[in-house]
């Protein structure tokens, strides 16, 4: 009688688990539209870094996403539909101060912004105390630079 062998299986059935994982992660990009409200179109460019670790998870990510001239326009209409989460024209005193006086948007080397930007802030934070009297923070920020075309985009955990 012949013995058969169980592990002969086992190199497909992995390749089909990979191949199942593969095909669900999305592009970076899908993840920040998902995260600012907004179907974007294809990058030309995309600069990821992530410093999110350890035992709490805290951490950095900046991804700055780079738009065709053709496909911009797109993504301002996306942002001008979406009122609700985005605002025009550059972070106001508050918000800007925060983000960029020492904080993760300077070190990202982001732009101010100008009067062609639109830009979307979420407290992901239980906290109710101002930004500015708080021992962590954790929230997520983008900036849209119609100009240029880029969008940058910034979650921070502390």
């Amino acid at each position: 009688m012949k013995r058969r062998n169980g592990c002969a299986a086992l190199p497909p059935l992995l390749l089909l688990l990979l191949l199942a994982l593969c095909g669900c992660s999305g592009s970076r990009a899908d993840y920040v539209g998902r995260q600012v409200g907004l179907d974007l179109p294809r990058t030309e460019s995309v600069t990821y870094q992530d410093s999110h670790g350890g035992f709490h998870g805290d951490g950095l990510l900046l991804v700055e996403l780079a738009f065709a001239p053709e496909d911009a326009p797109s993504v301002e209409d996306g942002i001008l539909r979406r009122g609700d989460l985005w605002n025009e024209g550059p972070f106001d005193d508050y918000l800007g101060g925060i983000l960029y006086e020492g904080g993760p948007a300077g070190e990202g080397g982001w732009p101010r912004g100008n009067d062609d930007c639109y830009w979307y802030f979420r407290d992901r934070q239980q906290d109710e105390r101002p930004l500015n009297r708080r021992g962590s923070w954790n929230y997520t920020a983008a900036l849209y630079d119609a100009q240029s075309g880029t969008l940058y985009y910034l979650e921070f955990d502390t």
